[in-house]
């Protein structure tokens, strides 16, 4: 995580603004199809738009080879930063379950023995439920 770490910071920088444009958007809807229409117009549109002013302030303030790379970089980094969030979405998750788990290993103990118990339970039924010609009890 540490490895995209730099490049999810640099294009979170580049697509926050048309990110939070679109949300916004999306969020206005006035009808429950809209927000995924406006989300990927918006895509199509806003996020271009967005990436061809950061070019051409970077161009303006350090030449065409930054202009160049920003064109490059903006969208790239911008999946790295999408990426990154998921990662660490899914770490985080499972971080807390892990804990979780650790924590109450008590609870933990007592599910599983009366996972177990309710197993032989089932494990006796189906038995009594197999042997023909004997009287069945009700559980």
């Amino acid at each position: 995580m540490l490895w995209w770490l730099p490049l999810a910071a640099l294009g979170t920088f580049f697509n926050w603004i048309p990110y939070r444009l679109v949300g916004i958007a999306a969020g206005r809807a006035q009808s429950q199809d809209l927000p995924a229409t406006l989300k990927l117009f918006g895509g199509f549109f806003v996020f271009p738009i967005a990436w061809a002013l950061w070019a051409l302030l970077a161009g303006l303030s350090f030449g065409a080879g930054a202009a160049f790379a920003t064109l490059f970089l903006a969208p790239a980094t911008g999946w790295y930063a999408m990426r990154f969030q998921e990662r660490y979405e899914r770490f985080f998750d499972d971080a807390v379950a892990y804990l979780r788990v650790k924590w109450r290993r008590r609870r933990v103990a007592e599910l599983k023995r009366e996972r177990d118990a309710l197993h032989a339970k089932v494990s006796d039924l189906a038995k009594q439920a197999a042997e023909p010609g004997e009287e069945k009890e009700s559980p």
